[in-house]
């Protein structure tokens, strides 16, 4: 073997080398900050005593991580963080009304795929906005619709609003179900177009990645007065309301994998997947 020959060798061994400690930090070094917080201490409860929530979520894969969000919901209302705060930052809820089953468990799936994928800024979850709520299958809370009174201190959904406002969020977006029959009673996006545009700009660019039109309203806080979305964006921070179709209390067949779709969808949007 000649002295070429030698020096041919050793640079591949060398670059098989860089290869492997490249594919070494991007599988197992080059994971996504996590850490879970909470919202408030009120409200906790187990939500795997809602048997249509628990017997789905034994359906659809779940791992360690969402596992502990879901234990989690038992002292408070929890919110999940992957990475470090830098921008874009996403912020997704789910739950505001307990028995609208398929966003929550939508975003159960959605920790779990974010759990096995580098993010570009940062992304908060929160599964279960009042999991008392979500574990007595019920929409109101003592009486009270909250996706009405976001705007009022003191209520679960106005501590949603302001935790998510608090961390500079740039993009939000809350998950509903609608019945069939119901208004709007259909897949779809919610928007509006004052004060804050981007939430139509938005909208508009989630449908590129959906089989779903959107509903835009001229002006928020008129139609939906209290509404997490209409809060936020009266506050100048972008915001939309994913619905998918099933009764309320119940999942029908492809109803979490609409909500997911969208949940993904204002990730592409917003430039974090």
């Amino acid at each position: 073997m000649n002295n070429n020959q030698k020096i041919l060798i050793s640079i591949i061994i060398i670059l098989l080398m860089l290869i492997s400690l490249t594919t070494i930090y991007f599988v197992f070094l080059d994971k996504n900050s996590v850490n879970i917080d909470y919202i408030n201490s009120e409200n906790g409860a187990d939500v795997n005593k809602n048997n249509v929530l628990r017997s789905n979520l034994i359906i659809h894969n779940h791992s360690n991580l969402s596992l502990a969000m879901i234990d989690s919901a038992k002292n408070g209302t929890p919110v999940i963080q992957f990475g470090n705060g830098e921008e874009p930052v996403t912020f997704i809820v789910a739950g505001v009304h307990g028995n609208q089953l398929p966003p929550q468990i939508a975003a159960i799936q959605l920790i779990d795929y974010l759990d096995n994928k580098k993010i570009h800024g940062t992304v908060y979850v929160v599964p279960f906005a009042a999991p008392n709520l979500t574990a007595n299958n019920e929409k109101l809370l003592n009486g009270q619709n909250l996706n009405t009174v976001a705007d009022e201190v003191g209520t679960p959904s106005n501590d949603i609003v302001t935790y998510a406002a608090s961390r500079n969020s740039s993009f939000v977006g809350d998950f509903h179900s609608t019945a069939p029959g119901a208004v709007p009673g259909h897949d779809t996006i919610m928007c509006s177009k004052y004060p804050t545009y981007d939430s139509y700009l938005f909208a508009i660019q989630m449908t590129k990645f959906l089989n779903e039109g959107i509903e835009v309203h001229e002006v928020a806080g008129v139609d939906y007065e209290g509404a997490i979305e209409d809060v936020l964006n009266m506050k100048g921070t972008p915001s939309i309301t994913g619905l998918s179709t099933s009764p309320h209390g119940d999942i029908s067949s492809g109803s979490v994998e609409t909500s997911f779709n969208q949940m993904l969808a204002l990730l592409k949007s917003n430039g974090n997947i």
